[in-house]
């Protein structure tokens, strides 16, 4: 009986894999539209949090060839805080390129979003391409300390004085702002 099992079982398995292959409708392999087809590494990049003091956020552009030398038109909606420059360049030889975003104006603390996208749809073939890149980005802040406290939470307390109690925190100030915040205020048998 196990032989007859065994037996169906393979055959199944052979249909199953003789089935699945589409051999009446092969797909064509891929080949250029452009000599020089742009796309952009990342389609969205969420919620990046950039330290307060960057000067600028770099965005990672691939090409198909580097054989020459490439300027590729760049737009973005970006309404405050974020400019980006109008091409990114290719260097002869290489197949990336950075796209530096100047965020010297973006207020920290605040999230920035928009896009970037290449401009000119000769650039990139619409059918694999990344044409544009979905942004929002954070400057965070820069956390100075104050040194320690006390902190406790008041129904912890009622649960458990013992796992909950009175414990002795660092304190933080964000640097220029009013927010604090308070590190480990929670033993490790508590959590």
């Amino acid at each position: 009986m196990k032989k007859i099992f065994k037996a169906l079982s393979s055959l199944a398995v052979a249909v199953l894999l003789v089935s699945a292959c589409n051999v009446e409708h092969p797909m064509p392999t891929y080949s250029p539209v452009n000599s020089c087809e742009v796309s952009f590494v990342q389609k969205t990049v969420v919620n990046q949090e950039i330290l307060a003091t960057a000067p600028t956020f770099d965005v990672l552009l691939s090409r198909n060839t580097s054989s020459e030398a490439a300027t590729v038109a760049v737009k973005s909606t970006f309404t405050s805080g974020v400019v980006c420059p109008a091409s990114v360049a290719f260097n002869a030889g290489e197949s990336t390129a950075v796209l530096s975003l100047d965020i010297t104006a973006m207020e920290v603390g605040k999230s920035c979003r928009g896009t970037v996208s290449l401009a000119d749809s000769s650039s990139f073939n619409a059918n694999i391409a990344v044409a544009s890149a979905s942004l929002t980005l954070a400057k965070a802040y820069t956390w100075v300390s104050l040194g320690e406290g006390e902190w406790f939470d008041q129904l912890a307390l009622m649960v458990s004085a013992d796992d909950y109690g009175i414990r002795k925190v660092e304190v933080l100030k964000a640097d220029g702002f009013d927010r604090y915040r308070i590190m480990n205020p929670y033993n490790d048998a508590a959590i």
